[in-house]
């Protein structure tokens, strides 16, 4: 009986010799260690280039770095705003209040400028999703230069990462 516990203690020991210096035995193992965010890729180019866009209601949709491209036009004495957050993301919208007509809301993302006649919706999604720009209601898209153009009851513009 005494050669099988002698085995048993010869193995518990090796086993000890064998762990020593892994991270179970190491301080930190058991603190938890920070997370590290993956940096985004450079922002699409898709809407660096002067356009405008021009519908009744517009749609932005894009990723977490979204409101660093958009700006929004203030005018609270036309336009009623209004941010939440929603399972979705977190939504800015600018409305034309009730009453009023011939209003303009304007917007820039990046180098297309928009303008909408009714609501423009801004929606920045958590992690890594495409830009998207949906217009619509007589929507109209043109180069700066009125080269490219485009019409129609909905316009879909877009872009991703590095492209």
């Amino acid at each position: 009986m005494k050669r099988p516990a002698r085995s048993l203690a010869a193995l518990c020991l090796s086993l000890s010799a064998a762990c020593a210096g892994t991270p179970a035995e190491d301080s930190t193992a058991n603190h938890p260690r920070e997370a590290t965010a993956p940096v985004p890729g450079p922002w699409t180019r898709a809407f660096l280039e002067p356009a405008i866009l021009v519908a009744d209601r517009c749609f932005i949709e894009g990723p977490e770095d979204l409101l660093e491209h958009v700006a929004v036009r203030q005018d609270p004495g036309m336009v009623e705003y209004s941010t939440e957050t929603t399972n979705r993301g977190l939504m800015q919208t600018a409305r034309v209040k009730p009453g009023r007509s011939g209003i303009e809301i304007h917007a820039h993302l990046d180098g297309l400028q928009i303008v909408a006649l009714r609501e423009i919706v801004v929606l920045q999604r958590p992690g890594e999703t495409p830009v998207r720009v949906i217009a619509e209601g007589k929507a109209y898209w043109s180069t700066s230069d009125g080269e490219n153009e485009r019409r129609g009851e909905r316009l879909e513009l877009g872009g991703a990462r590095g492209r």
